[in-house]
């Protein structure tokens, strides 16, 4: 279901409300960086839409963003919020700081989309799958996807000089695993092909491509 059917649900329906969750869109989708609502011209169709400081603002924690009732109401009435220490000066000012130089230079986001462009396409040229990405972040199903066999994979990539995550149960359902990949501003295209070509090589090495 797209986002502009869930909002028009929300509308046929009293008392609903649409809560976006832009963990891996804030400072990669839209023009501004914004995300997903961003890019779907809908920000102001979406009651409330959390983000972390953690992936692009390089921080810790998080923040809700939605209208002050909404705000008030969730921080008298929220039990993760109540029960959850406030967040460290430090780490506040370090995603404050980090927001500012994204507000100075929207054309970071669209760096960093053709980053992710440019790997993809090293990979799929290496014949290396790579499911269809919708943020900076490549994930990567796998041919052995046991848990072990996507631990020990991603274990072989970081000692050969490329940092993977291996995605197991719960987080895909079992017997699906896959490893990903995140993407930075910073990644030079020497850099890229050189990971394009180490993934190659291990993932041969461990029969983890496609026949």
């Amino acid at each position: 279901m797209s986002i502009e059917e869930l909002i028009a649900l929300c509308h046929e329906h009293p008392n609903t409300f649409l809560l976006d969750d832009e963990a891996h869109g804030f400072g990669v989708l839209g023009e501004r960086g914004r995300g997903a609502v961003e890019q779907y011209d809908v920000v102001a169709d979406v009651d409330l839409i959390t983000i972390t400081f953690s992936k692009t603002l390089g921080s810790c924690g998080g923040a809700l963003v939605g209208s002050a009732d909404a705000i008030e109401l969730l921080t008298l009435d929220s039990d993760p919020l109540i029960f959850t220490a406030s967040n460290t000066p430090g780490s506040l000012a370090a995603a404050l700081a980090a927001l500012r130089v994204l507000e100075n230079d929207p054309g970071m986001t669209h760096r960093l989309r053709a980053n992710v462009d440019l790997l993809v396409g090293l990979l799929t040229e290496r014949g290396v799958p790579v499911n269809p990405p919708e943020s900076a972040i490549i994930t990567i199903p796998l041919r052995q996807r046991d848990e072990v066999s996507a631990v020990m994979l991603a274990r072989e990539l970081l000692d050969a000089g490329v940092f993977v995550n291996p995605v197991v149960a719960p987080a895909v359902s079992r017997g699906l695993g896959l490893i990903r990949l995140s993407l930075m501003l910073d990644h030079t295209p020497a850099l890229l092909e050189e990971a394009a070509e180490v993934m190659l090589k291990v993932m041969s090495d461990n029969d983890q491509l496609p026949d």
